[in-house]
């Protein structure tokens, strides 16, 4: 053998290996052809077992080239050469630079051709078409197979673009594509990643997505709005909306039965055992829902009014009321767990014997001014407040400690809502003229039937404010609002609904129909003029305006509904007679109002007053030549021109003016809800009985200062001789400006209510989240926004009903059925606003710590008045023997701000009696007197501490 084990050994037959000659000599042999002949063959035969260079043979076996690299190779060309650097590089055995085929349809083929297709080939083709559906690929004539996206789908439109570089492997049967998809990732050129979540590759909302090399995160993520028919019954009586969303505390982890964040509890009357049904409205599908729970009301009773709260569901209805939780209820036979009904304990269910009358009117559920703890909701204990509507109790109430107290001193004939608010129960009692809208002490202090009540508005009354309350009332801490056959009314409080003086003499009321919205008249109001009419008096005293001349309407703002009155000259202006509503005053209160728009006033114009024939006795708004806003006013003793700074307010824009007068030595300007200028100065009595005449456009005992080149509207007068309170304070004026303001500024705004046919409103209620009101009519719903429509949702089906919000999330009850509207959510959004509601509540201690006095003083009181020791105290004034008035370095919150409150002060003497005897409206000051023996005396130590909450908390 010439080659053994890889090595090349010389043999002549005999001798092998590299000595072979010298072996044969010493071996005395001789040269022999045989020897030489085998040699020579054996080195043939190992020539001949070697790899030729031209390539003539083939190897027999395996090479091994001793890790030596192979140089200068040349790129295969067929299947079983081999590779070289260069195609691995590009791919070349396996990539197709462009398909030959068409859309859906590629064809490629690769050289070296395949002969055939195996599981696991890899294929890499560059696309000629974009793809506009299920694709195939055809390599090599082998026969077309399906190209596949996610294992299994067929290829989409626009998966496949033209151009793009497509890989895709066999799995035997199909191609499954593993390159990029063009539709994958998101919308070509957009800046969203939308996230697939079903097979049927639909999206749902978006996200943006922001990777940072470490952490991935989302904003803006929303989820979107959801609307359906809960349920479709003509039988529903009423309907509220609950649960911990609006509630206190969280109470939902504490019950065994089905709850929701947000839910809605209907009444159904189906004539013998009605149900109550419980609705949850954070469902993702709304439409036909399974109601968390179906709460029968046993035997024949017809069912009136739902109310509910902390989980506590009240129906009224002619056997008494009944009381549903889902609060581990146990009822009379002992069962346990989900929503129940509760006929034992407080609270409970009651019948007409124990209850007092039929509840038909309304039902309330709420809190105390000091709730009892119920350890069931880790809340407040609940009360339960209903009004009856028929027989000799007006209304009733159960308070936190299940005691039960009567309103027995009138009969009622109100059907209308029910609320409790700030620890008060308010309800509507009458109907029509006799209507009022009523309030109780706080609910800790009623403890007897017939407890002291007090009117908060009035309907229809002498007085120049009301709330037409026949159909619909509700009631948050700073705002109530109402309906009637009349329309819609919404009212305020200077001093929050806990102030006690009956008749609102301070607070305001706006009243809205069809035709007019008033904006907001404060106090005893004795006018309301241009509010959609350059005559009519929109107040109840009904001082109807003279027209003379030509005065031109428009609308204040493009297309609003709210109109302007222009085109005032000397011979076109209103007026009407003196009346004692104004000319009587005296020395007393007065307030003045007025919209006006000035192009640029070039000599003095007079806007709205009054004013006697000679002009002794004078009150009126003007503009002057400079743009200044000016207070005419001449009375016994003084005239007096009270004016602005010289800001231009003739500058073409929509102002407001407010005209305050306290006293004849206290007044003061506001223009735009700002304080402009005060005065002190006494003029004397503004009384001229019989003499006043009082004009809009026009001077009024003249034609001298016509109104040219202004546009007027919402002239206001507010008087009553010798009565305070009927003038408001800054914060109030500031509230109604800002009100009024949008129905000014917002373009085509829509102001008046919306039904195509009447001014009835069916429904009103305040949505707790954001404080807007949404007001029901039989063929129209609005969402109001302060004093201006924000939207009109079309009722679902049929007339509406009732329809109540929380943070826009909206149930309406129509003719045909119960429809939900939940609004889409910003969650990132959400979630900040509940981490800074959060962070506000454990920095500043949100509400009124009557724990700590927030000022204190220890002064002398005899002789010079001398402050020994104190907080937050600025200085004290002596006015006499034994009466000092206390100013505050820092005030005490404004009775004009919202969640407004009176101050409670206790105080010492060495021997006498002290006691508060007033309070500023604007919380600078409170005045004290010290009797002894009971006449007014000084004291040598005073002391005394003031608890309520500062201006700045």
């Amino acid at each position: 053998m010439p080659w053994s084990g890889g090595s090349f050994t010389r043999t002549n037959g005999v001798n092998t290996g590299a000595t072979l000659w010298a072996q044969d000599r010493d071996d005395g042999t001789k040269i022999l052809a045989t020897r030489h002949d085998t040699n020579d063959q054996d080195m043939a035969d190992g020539i001949n077992s070697t790899l030729e260079k031209s390539g003539s043979n083939a190897a027999t076996g395996n090479l091994n080239i001793g890790s030596n690299r192979l140089t200068a190779v040349a790129d295969g060309t067929a299947k079983t050469d081999a590779a070289t650097v260069n195609q691995i590089q590009s791919n070349g055995p396996a990539f197709q630079a462009t398909d030959t085929g068409t859309a859906n349809a590629y064809v490629i083929a690769l050289s070296p051709a395949i002969t055939a297709y195996a599981a696991g080939q890899e294929i890499t083709f560059k696309a000629g078409a974009a793809s506009t559906g299920a694709s195939t690929l055809n390599v090599n004539t082998l026969g077309t197979k399906a190209l596949k996206k996610l294992h299994d789908q067929d290829i989409a439109s626009g998966d496949i673009e033209s151009g793009s570089i497509v890989t895709a492997v066999y799995d035997g049967t199909n191609f499954q594509v593993t390159s990029q998809l063009a539709t994958e990732g998101g919308t070509p050129g957009g800046s969203n990643t939308q996230v697939q979540y079903n097979s049927s590759g639909s999206f749902a909302g978006d996200a943006d997505l922001t990777f940072d090399g470490t952490e991935l995160t989302a904003a803006g993520v929303n989820l979107a709005a959801v609307s359906g028919i809960l349920v479709a019954d003509a039988a529903i009586i009423d309907l509220v909306i609950f649960g911990p969303s609006l509630d206190p505390v969280d109470w939902s982890g504490r019950t065994p039965a089905a709850t929701a964040s947000l839910m809605a509890a209907s009444l159904h009357d189906a004539g013998s055992d009605s149900t109550v049904k419980i609705w949850d409205l954070t469902s993702g599908t709304l439409t036909s829902q399974t109601p968390l729970a179906t709460l029968t009301i046993s035997g024949a009773a017809e069912p009136f009014c739902i109310g509910a709260w902390m989980g506590w569901v009240a129906v009224g209805t002619e056997d008494g009321f009944s009381i549903f939780s889902p609060h581990n209820a146990i009822n009379g036979s002992g069962a346990t767990g989900g929503w129940l009904e509760h006929t034992t304990g407080h609270p409970h269910s009651r019948t007409v014997a124990q209850a007092g009358d039929s509840v038909k009117g309304s039902i309330c559920v709420g809190a105390s001014d000091q709730p009892l703890l119920d350890s069931r909701t880790g809340g407040p204990m609940p009360c339960i407040g209903f009004t009856y509507a028929e027989g000799s109790s007006k209304a009733g109430i159960v308070n936190d400690r299940g005691e039960m107290f009567n309103d027995t001193t009138a009969s009622t004939t109100s059907d209308t809502a029910s609320v409790i608010v700030n620890g008060r129960f308010y309800y509507s009692s009458g109907t029509g003229s006799s209507a009022a809208v009523i309030g109780t002490p706080p609910i800790s202090q009623i403890t007897a039937n017939n407890w002291s009540e007090y009117k908060t508005f009035n309907a229809n009354s002498t007085f120049g404010y009301y709330l037409g309350s026949d159909n619909s009332f509700d009631a948050t801490p700073h705002l109530q609002v109402a309906g009637d056959a009349g329309g819609l009314s919404f009212g305020v409080f200077a001093a929050g609904p806990d102030q006690t003086n009956e008749f609102g003499t301070d607070s305001a009321s706006c009243w809205i129909t069809r035709g007019y919205n008033t904006g907001y008249n404060y106090g005893d109001c004795r006018g309301t003029w241009l509010c959609n009419s350059d005559t009519a008096d929109r107040n109840v005293q009904g001082h109807t305006l003279t027209k003379t001349g030509t005065i031109n309407s428009a609308a204040v703002n493009g297309s609003s509904e709210l109109l302007a009155y222009s085109n005032w000259a000397a011979g076109n202006h209103l007026d009407v007679a003196s009346n004692e509503d104004w000319d009587e005053i005296g020395t007393g209160d007065i307030y003045l109002s007025i919209w006006f728009k000035s192009s640029g006033a070039s000599s003095s114009e007079t806007y709205f007053g009054f004013a006697n024939s000679g002009d002794t006795i004078r009150c009126a708004i003007q503009v002057w030549a400079d743009g200044e806003v000016n207070w005419y006013l001449r009375g016994a003793t003084a005239a007096l021109n009270f004016s602005t700074s010289a800001y231009p307010w003739d500058d073409g824009a929509w102002h407001k003016a407010d005209m305050v007068q306290f006293s004849s030595t206290e007044r003061y300007i506001y223009v735009d809800g700002v304080l402009q200028a005060s005065n002190t100065t006494d003029i004397g009595s503004l009384t001229s009985d019989g003499n006043l005449p009082l004009a809009i456009g026009d001077h009024a005992s003249s034609t001298s200062e016509p109104a040219t080149s202004s546009s007027l509207a919402l002239a206001k007068l507010s008087t009553l001789e010798g009565t305070p309170g009927i003038v408001p304070n800054a914060a109030m004026i500031q509230f109604m400006y800002d009100q009024e303001r949008p129905m000014f500024y917002n373009t085509d705004s829509e102001v008046l209510l919306q039904s195509g046919s009447t001014d009835a409103v069916l429904d009103t209620y305040i949505d707790r989240a954001n404080g807007k009101v949404v007001v029901t009519q039989t063929d129209s719903q609005m969402i109001w926004d302060g004093l201006v429509v924000e939207s009109k949702p079309t009722v679902n089906s049929g007339s509406s009903e009732h329809n109540q919000m929380f943070g826009d999330d909206r149930v309406e009850v129509n003719s045909a059925n119960i429809y939900a509207s939940v609004a889409a959510k910003d969650i990132r959004a959400d979630l900040d606003l509940v981490r800074g509601l959060a962070t506000k509540a454990a920095e500043n201690n949100i509400g009124i710590d009557l724990s700590k006095a927030k000022a204190w003083v220890s002064f002398r009181g005899s002789s010079t008045v001398l402050i020994q020791a104190g907080l937050n105290i600025k200085s004290i004034t002596d006015n006499g023997s034994g009466d000092y008035t206390i100013f505050f370095s820092t005030p005490f919150r404004s009775v004009g701000q919202e969640s407004a409150t009176k101050l409670c002060c206790v105080g010492m003497t060495e021997n006498e009696d002290i006691y508060l005897y007033s309070q500023d409206k604007d919380g600078t000051y409170i005045r004290v007197r010290c009797e002894d023996g009971g006449s007014l005396a000084d004291s040598n130590i005073v002391m005394v501490a003031v608890f309520g909450e500062l201006a700045n908390e």
